[in-house]
């Protein structure tokens, strides 16, 4: 996998801890839980298996919960900018989405 020789390469040449990309989901998961995410838009922002999120959700909901997911990354993006100081790249008006 490509991520994955991407990040060993990058923990050598940055000389910091062994990571990987289910490290990253990991996070990524628990922040958008921080950020008050609800748990089916998480499981679909980490695109979990339809049948992970119940018979009912698997079968019959085929809602792709577009809005939802783009919302929790916006949020998600935000506070990763809020980190570096950095302004969103982009404002999306959430009521006309």
């Amino acid at each position: 996998m490509a991520i994955t020789r991407a990040m060993a390469r990058l923990v050598v040449e940055l000389k910091i801890a062994k990571v990987s990309p289910h490290d990253l989901r990991r996070t990524v998961g628990t922040e958008l839980a921080r950020l008050g995410i609800p748990l089916h838009v998480r499981s679909l922002v980490l695109n979990h298996s339809p049948q992970s999120r119940g018979v009912t959700e698997a079968v019959y909901n085929r809602y792709a919960y577009d809005k939802e997911k783009r919302e929790a990354l916006t949020a998600w993006e935000t506070e990763m900018r809020g980190l570096t100081s950095k302004p969103p790249l982009f404002r999306h008006d959430m009521t006309t989405a």
